[in-house]
């Protein structure tokens, strides 16, 4: 039997709540190892969990007539976050995290990367309304990979395999980007430019992968 309009309390919650956040619609770009909007739509595809970054302000004691009182200081924005993702049959991704990871140090010639090189200021993570426009952007400054995690090998596991890759960042920052109402994509992720196609996934001539990066 359907609620009545007439139900004030009721009708109320549900006209003041109108619609809340839901953790399965998001959106990951990651422009180093998937590129253009083809790119970053199967990047996010193949991304299975990620998380929005806390914030935090230091505080600091300050003394005053025998009274200890805490006041704010700076921002705590410097952090680390995991995501994860499908293994690719191709293990393109994977390929392109572990050259990444490469160019930070490379074992094999005992050599280290330049910061200008390697720390990247456009990974995105957005959180995408019902209808999957998106509503807010997570913009990750600073980023490079520390760590790509394990994948698990069964012969009774039939399963999807994944994998997590830890990223370190300097700070973020959140804003609201214009949308495409056509398309309700977000127009900073739309790429007039078609490189030709080299990869199955993730975007064509991918700076990490081809060695031709260069920061911004």
């Amino acid at each position: 039997m359907p609620f009545p309009t007439n139900n004030v309390n009721l009708y109320g919650f549900r006209k003041i709540l109108g619609d809340f956040s839901r953790p399965c619609l998001f959106f990951v770009n990651i422009p180093a190892i998937a590129s253009g909007s083809e790119g970053a739509r199967d990047l996010s595809c193949f991304a299975r969990t990620a998380k929005l970054p806390d914030y935090k302000i230091s505080t600091a004691d300050i003394e005053f007539q025998g009274v200890k009182m805490k006041v704010g200081t700076v921002a705590e924005m410097g952090g680390s976050i995991s995501l994860e993702f499908l293994l690719d049959e191709g293990h393109v991704l994977r390929r392109r995290i572990l050259n990444w990871l490469s160019d930070i140090y490379d074992v094999q010639k005992n050599t280290f990367g330049s910061l200008l090189r390697y720390k990247v200021d456009d990974m995105t993570i957005q959180q995408l309304s019902r209808v999957g426009k998106p509503v807010v952007t997570y913009k990750f400054v600073g980023v490079f990979p520390t760590g790509c995690g394990e994948v698990s090998l069964s012969h009774g596991d039939a399963s999807p395999a994944k994998m997590t890759v830890d990223f370190q960042y300097d700070y973020f920052s959140v804003g609201v980007d214009k949308v495409d109402d056509a398309t309700g994509v977000s127009k900073s992720f739309i790429d007039s430019a078609t490189p030709p196609p080299t990869e199955t996934y993730f975007g064509k001539n991918n700076p990490i992968n081809s060695g031709s990066y260069t920061k911004p």
